[in-house]
């Protein structure tokens, strides 16, 4: 099977509106007196162009990347995210109007969990104090915010079902490799069976040795030296409500006491990470990242990544050494040891030259820096191993009546492109092998972010590849185009070309300031005091001296009180007038005006004076786009908005 992807789409998307916004050679073309048929030909290209009325440029802030508008609707069931999935054409996110939000526009959001395809009861609210973003509504959906639009952005650029993506979002944002966890589905979610969850609170803490001592909640726990070894307990304390994660090493159940004393692995989903910034070839070390956030309590742990230069630092085997211990100096400084008490410095002066900017450190944090507190409540489950190209993240399980329903992330991580997530067996009590036990083992899936995280690069996740332009006649306009009449045809035209008005100025009074004119009347304006012998729609021609036809328009309107007529579509199969205008039309201002009716018509003296061009050099440009309809008359009231969505 051949795909071609939405990447390819969606890069000449953006290539496109680049070339567009860097050129600024987008106009909007009114054309056509009466009725046009258009059809993808040359013939039919070049007749939309010669039958010209009149143009406006389109501006850049008017040229927008669309994606398709899905309104949040109660009762609707939408797509959750998915990386197996491809999701174009899916209705994947959901923008919440001001009816259903309390933020007065319209905020887009993409939907991270569907809860398992329900339909969506309860719109997401936004919130500027949550970190990440991420909304977990009552219906069971969870929600990512991506951006927001004013109502301002929204009625003006909204159309046939399009709505813009966030003006300011980056379109080609910084290269990253890979994302975060953007989800572990449960796979088996009905029939996995043989998890259960402890829990218990703390009786004693004892820092020194990262013991806490435990009162079980049920009565069944195991009894057996390390029976939960390689567990989780997820600790919470009752003053804050703030949870860490710790991984079990050794489980000691008191009989006689009924507690439990449990020995904790550093802290697992919340360690202290921070960006290397300096570092001395001194003794010690001192190493410099702004804000590091490293304990003052104690000389937390840390061990340091991707460092370039003093290479000597670094976990190279990923197995965790060398560990270095870090007495905090400042809030952006502290010095590295080689022990707990910070007595036994690190060397640097044998160390290679720091090189600037480059490595990261993670800090251990034990029972004392996470700060856990007595009377702390503690939940104790399986574990889940994510194993993948990324780092960081952690996750946790879910589970009711032996079964384990879904899985909670706590640290979605970075980098990862390939992941495996595993609920390990616990060590005890559970032998899905065994048949005459109802064990199954849970099949986890993790589901990868976008690279950079979602809503990092909106273009790509939204599968951009629809752009608009924003075209509209202002009241300003009318006093310097047509405002009479009818037309039936519009486009879009790339690259039409202008005369050169030197020192001057356009035909539409605007400065030469600009290279092009924003906006133009592609009629010939002629000066007659004959002008009543002509009707609005007639038609008038010239003839040369062997009597054939040389010239054919439409009058398009009579200005009474100016005595000028202004003629329309006067192109044809004539040869153009090298002496007079601009050269690009047959019009001779020399040669006798006939109506339709016989009669002839003088155009005021000095002819020079009494015949005004279009800018627009004829015929020029590429047509992008046309489109026919019903004719539209113009008045001096008219105020058109056009908004044209086009897809790669």
């Amino acid at each position: 099977m051949e795909i071609l992807t939405n990447n390819f789409n969606s890069d000449l998307n953006k290539l496109f509106v680049a070339d567009a916004e860097a050129n600024q050679s987008f106009y909007m073309f009114v054309s056509t007196i009466g009725n046009f048929n258009p059809v993808d030909s040359a013939v039919s290209q070049n007749e939309f162009l010669e039958n010209t009325l009149f143009g406006k440029k389109i501006k850049n802030e008017d040229i927008n990347f669309m994606i398709k508008y899905y309104p949040w609707q109660r009762g609707q069931s939408y797509s959750q995210y998915d990386d197996t999935l491809d999701l174009d054409g899916l209705k994947f996110y959901a923008v919440v109007g001001p009816n259903d939000n309390d933020t007065g526009d319209y905020r887009v959001y993409k939907c991270l969990d569907n809860n398992r395809g329900a339909t969506a009861e309860s719109p997401p609210t936004y919130d500027a104090a949550n970190v990440n973003q991420i909304y977990e509504t009552a219906d069971g959906y969870v929600w990512k915010y991506m951006y927001r639009l004013t109502t301002l952005q929204f009625e003006a650029y909204n159309a046939l079902g399009y709505i813009p993506i966030d003006p300011t979002a980056n379109t080609a944002p910084t290269e990253v490799v890979g994302g975060g966890m953007s989800d572990i589905q449960v796979e088996n979610a009905l029939d996995n069976n043989g998890y259960f969850e402890k829990t218990a609170f703390t009786t004693g803490i004892d820092v020194s040795t990262s013991t806490l001592t435990i009162q079980p909640v049920e009565l069944n726990w195991g009894k057996e030296d390390d029976y939960y070894v390689g567990h989780y307990a997820y600790i919470t304390n009752n003053v804050d409500n703030v949870s860490n994660l710790f991984r079990v090493k050794s489980y000691y159940y008191n009989e006689t006491t009924t507690r439990v004393d449990l020995v904790l692995s550093p802290e697992v989903s919340n360690p202290t990470i921070g960006t290397v910034e300096g570092a001395t070839q001194a003794n010690p070390i001192v190493i410099t990242s702004t804000a590091h956030g490293l304990s003052t309590v104690k000389n937390q742990p840390v061990r340091f990544k991707n460092v370039l230069g003093m290479t000597e630092l670094n976990d190279a085997n990923n197995d965790g050494t060398p560990v270095y211990y870090a007495k905090v100096l400042t809030d952006d400084t502290f010095e590295l040891y080689s022990n707990a008490a910070a007595t036994v410095s690190v060397d640097g002066t044998g160390f290679g030259a720091y090189d600037t900017s480059t490595g990261t450190f993670n800090g251990d944090r034990d029972l004392q820096v996470s700060d856990v507190k007595a009377s702390s409540n503690i939940r104790l489950f399986p574990r889940i191993d994510i194993i993948g190209d990324g780092i960081g993240a952690v996750a946790i399980p879910e589970i009711s009546s032996g079964k384990v329903n879904s899985v909670t992330i706590l640290n979605r991580g970075t980098g990862y492109r390939n992941a495996i997530a595993t609920l390990v067996d616990p060590a005890n009590g559970f032998a899905p092998e065994d048949q005459l036990t109802q064990d199954v083992r849970a099949t986890l899936r993790p589901i990868i972010e976008p690279a950079g995280g979602h809503a990092y690069n909106l273009f790509d996740e939204f599968k951009c590849k629809h752009f608009s332009m924003y075209a509209y006649i202002t009241a300003e306009d009318n006093t310097k185009i047509g405002d009479v009449n009818t037309y039936g045809a519009i486009g879009i035209v790339r690259q039409p070309t202008f005369i050169d008005v030197g020192d001057g100025l356009w035909r539409s009074g605007q400065a030469n300031t600009a290279p092009i004119p924003d906006v133009f009347d592609n009629r010939i304006a002629i000066v007659t005091d004959e002008y009543a012998k002509l009707t609005a729609n007639s038609t008038i021609t010239q003839v040369d001296g062997s009597n054939e036809v040389t010239f054919v328009a439409k009058v398009h309107e009579i200005d009474s009180a100016a005595n000028t007529v202004y003629l329309a579509e006067y192109l044809g199969p004539y040869v153009n007038n090298r002496v007079d205008g601009n050269k690009d039309t047959s019009f001779n201002p020399n040669l006798t005006i006939r109506t339709d009716g016989g009669q002839t018509i003088t155009i005021n003296n000095p002819i020079a004076n009494n015949v005004v061009y279009s800018d627009y050099i004829q015929r020029s440009g590429e047509v992008y786009f046309m489109e026919d309809f019903f004719p539209l008359a113009r008045t001096d009231l008219s105020r058109e908005e056009f908004k044209f969505v086009l897809e790669f």
